[in-house]
């Protein structure tokens, strides 16, 4: 939905990278935030999958908005 409303907007690159690491964060708490009966190195692998996803998914839906932007390119002739 977010990136769908960026599309076509200026610093709408920004905004895109900047929720998505926002959205990336709060799924982080998930994983870390459990009861004491799970150990830290089970916390640790379930919050690895977040972080590769943000590696890999953030930054691409980033440059697809960022490519959208108005003026972001000069026109040649």
């Amino acid at each position: 939905m977010l990136f769908r409303s960026a599309l076509g907007r200026q610093h709408g690159q920004r905004i895109v990278f900047w929720a998505g690491t926002g959205i990336a964060i709060a799924s982080l708490a998930s994983p870390l935030i459990q009861s004491s009966e799970v150990i830290w190195s089970t916390r640790i692998w379930l919050a690895i999958p977040h972080v590769i996803t943000w590696f890999l998914v953030v930054p691409q839906l980033a440059r697809i908005v960022g490519d959208s932007e108005p003026g972001m390119f000069a026109v040649r002739d």
